[in-house]
């Protein structure tokens, strides 16, 4: 499957309203629609107004103190927030939105402990992002945190421990899984697309050296993997650094083939790797810049 077929099944999935479903048959929710949004700006003017009248529908979705929740039903759910944010990068009618969204992320609440037995080998005091409001850190609602707060050129120092974070979380060989790294002294097993999402959110905030291990470890894995997440989200890591591999059309292209056999994926992944197959120096590449 070529990738202009894959932003024309992207574009089927949204609804009269601008937002957008996670799959047929399933109601539009507002990850689905941010991550919808991103993946339309790789089809240049052909899906502008398509765009604008996304991000109109995703503002109607925050809240008043500036969260995107996964739904009405679950508001706790805030984990939609960075992308949201990324969403409306670069609209200037979306700017207050924006600060409300980053004035919240910037505020969040999350737990935190000090580890005085040797189960976990994390630093559990420090302040990133989690999936639920309330609730412990995690990888990639931090490095999507993280991402989003340097797309609007604001660097707080809630973000700056949020790197720390990062970077406490990377496995002792290499990698990152969903946020934790020894549990009784034994290495927990990486996951690819955590690699990547992790590897997106330090690039320009740590030297090449600090993540090298973890460069490596995707750049050999990656080279097997056609599943959409993991593929879109490693290539998209070794871009951000550099890296991106000279097969990586390909591996898209035959990932996107699998649809026949799997079925179509989801809204999230299809416009995931879109932006593998557009953005060639990492997911930066999609943003407007930000001059101070």
């Amino acid at each position: 499957m070529e990738i202009a077929s894959c932003l024309q099944s992207l574009i089927s999935r949204q609804k009269p309203d601008g937002s957008f479903i996670p799959r047929e048959r399933v109601d539009a929710r507002p990850d689905a629609t941010a991550w919808g949004i991103l993946g339309l700006r790789t089809g240049g003017a052909e899906t502008e107004k398509l765009i604008e009248r996304a991000r109109e529908h995703l503002v109607k979705q925050q809240l008043p103190d500036g969260r995107v929740a996964v739904s009405e039903m679950h508001p706790y759910a805030c984990w939609p927030t960075p992308l949201a944010l990324l969403a409306w990068q670069g609209w200037p009618a979306g700017d207050a939105a924006a600060q409300k969204g980053l004035d919240f992320l910037e505020h969040l609440t999350v737990a935190t402990w000090k580890v005085e037995d040797k189960v976990n080998a994390i630093d559990a005091t420090l302040h990133g992002w989690s999936w639920i409001a309330g609730t412990s850190c995690w990888v990639e609602p931090t490095a999507m945190a993280v991402f989003a707060f340097d797309r609007y050129g604001r660097a707080p120092e809630r973000m700056k421990e949020g790197v720390k974070l990062l970077l406490d979380r990377q496995l002792p060989h290499g990698g990152w899984n969903f946020g934790n790294t020894l549990v009784f002294g034994a290495e927990l097993f990486p996951a690819e697309e955590y690699i990547g999402v992790a590897l997106t959110g330090l690039a320009g905030h740590c030297e090449k050296a600090d993540v090298a291990r973890s460069l490596d470890l995707i750049e050999k894995r990656i080279v097997s993997i056609r599943s959409p997440l993991a593929l879109s989200w490693g290539i998209l890591g070794l871009a951000a650094w550099g890296r991106r591999p000279a097969d990586a059309d390909r591996w898209i292209a035959e990932c996107l083939d699998r649809q026949q056999y799997l079925g179509a994926f989801d809204t999230t992944h299809l416009a995931l790797l879109l932006l593998a197959g557009h953005c060639h120096d990492g997911l930066a590449g999609i943003f407007t810049a930000v001059h101070s």
